[in-house]
C-alpha cells in the first residue's frame, strides 16, 4: 500500500472503501495506541477528555463545583458579541490597536470550548440513557404483543375444550368440531373435484 503524505487535512484512511451498506463488512481496525496526529495537531490516547483551561476562567462554578452550562454559555456568547462589536469599532477607529480585543475574543472562545468539552460526558450519558429507554420500551411492546397472542391462544383452546366437553356425543368430524367452537366451516368439495 502506498504511504500517504502527511498534511494538515489528510484524506480519509483507505480502509473506508472496505465498508458497504448492506454487505458483509470486515471488522473495524484496532484502536489507536500511543500518539496520533489529527488536523496538524499531535494527540495522545492518554490525554484527559476535558483538557485544562489554558486561558483565564471567565465562567462561574457553584459551591459544590457544578456548572450551569446553559447559563454560562449564554453569558459567554453575549460577552463574545460585545467583544466582537468592540473589535469592529477598534478596527474602524484605530486599525493597529486590535490585538487586545482579539486576545479577549480568543479567551472567550477558549472558555466556551472548555465548557462544551466538559458537557460532552453528560451528553454521552444522556444519549445512552435515551437509547436504553428506547430498547426497554421496544422490549415491553414485544412482551405485550406476546401476552396478547398467548391470551388469544388460551381463549381458542378454552373454546375447543368447551366444544369437546359440551353435548353427550363427541364430534368426530372436523366440521362438527368447527361448528361447536363457533368457527367457520371448511369448504366442502363436490364430487367433481371442485370446491
Amino acid at each position: 500500500m502506498a504511504q500517504l503524505a502527511p498534511g494538515a487535512f489528510p484524506p480519509p484512511p483507505p480502509f473506508y472503501k472496505l465498508y458497504a451498506v448492506g454487505g458483509p463488512n470486515p471488522p473495524p481496525p484496532p484502536p489507536l495506541l500511543g500518539e496520533f496526529r489529527v488536523f496538524g495537531r499531535d494527540f495522545s490516547v492518554d490525554d484527559p477528555v476535558v483538557t485544562p483551561l489554558q486561558a483565564g476562567k471567565l465562567f462561574q462554578t457553584a459551591a459544590d463545583g457544578s456548572i450551569d452550562f446553559k447559563g454560562e454559555l449564554s453569558h459567554l456568547q453575549g460577552e463574545l458579541m460585545c467583544l466582537f462589536l468592540e473589535l469592529l469599532r477598534t478596527l474602524v477607529q484605530n486599525p493597529s490597536g486590535y490585538a487586545p480585543q482579539l486576545t479577549m475574543i480568543n479567551q472567550v472562545f477558549s472558555n466556551m470550548q472548555h465548557l462544551i468539552n466538559a458537557l460532552r460526558p453528560h451528553q454521552a450519558r444522556a444519549n445512552l440513557e435515551y437509547a436504553l429507554q428506547l430498547q426497554i420500551q421496544a422490549h415491553k411492546d414485544a412482551l405485550a404483543r406476546i401476552a396478547q397472542q398467548v391470551a388469544a391462544a388460551d381463549t381458542t383452546l378454552a373454546q375447543f375444550a368447551a366444544a369437546l366437553g359440551a353435548g353427550s356425543s363427541r364430534p368426530d368430524r372436523p366440521d362438527q368440531l368447527a361448528l361447536a367452537a363457533g368457527l367457520p366451516l371448511p369448504r366442502q368439495s363436490r364430487p367433481g373435484g371442485r370446491p
